[in-house]
This record gives C-alpha cells, structure tokens and sequence, in this order.
C-alpha cells in the first residue's frame, strides 16, 4: 500500500539563481538539481531544493519561465518551521 504525501511546492520567479540564493542562505536549503527543458510547451529553467542533501521530504521547486512573465509579488506564499523566529526575520531582511 502506498502512503499520500505531499511532495513538492512550486514558486514562479523572475531571478532564478537570487532565489536559489535567498532559500539556501536563509533556510540552509540545498539544490539537488537544476533543469532547463527550452522544448517543452513552456521552456524553463528549474531548481528542486531541499532541507535535507539526500532529497528526502518536502521538495521546493523554482521555477523560471524563459517566455512568460512572472506572477506579481504577493501571489503565493510559502511556510517554515523555525526555531527562532526572531533571527529568521533578521535573516529574511538582510536578504531582502
């Protein structure tokens, strides 16, 4: 019998790599891969990270649209756990 999870979240982004930055500096989130697929109905370049280098858990996939543009500020939201929330806002606003 196989368990439901839930396996991934995906965001839209302007700036791949700012965004692959802010997620490993911020949350000490890895990069497991990068895709770009230019044949696919919407070419993209994409970045799968975890908590966690054997990939394990929750994925959060980046993803930039190479012809579309991004969906504005405000549009989707993510959640984390922290233990101190007080030094993750301090993290969140010294990377922007």
């Amino acid at each position: 019998m196989t368990t439901l999870s839930f396996g991934f979240t995906k965001l839209v982004v302007a700036d791949l790599d700012r965004a692959e930055g802010f997620y490993r500096d911020t949350f000490a989130m890895q990069a497991l891969h990068r895709v770009t697929a230019e044949d696919h109905t919407y070419p993209l370049e994409e970045v799968v990270m975890a908590l966690s280098p054997d990939g394990e858990g929750h994925k959060l996939l980046l993803v930039r649209y190479l012809a579309r543009p991004c969906p504005p500020a405000g549009a989707a939201w993510i959640g984390f756990t922290v233990t101190d929330m007080s030094a993750t806002l301090r993290q969140l606003e010294a990377a922007g």
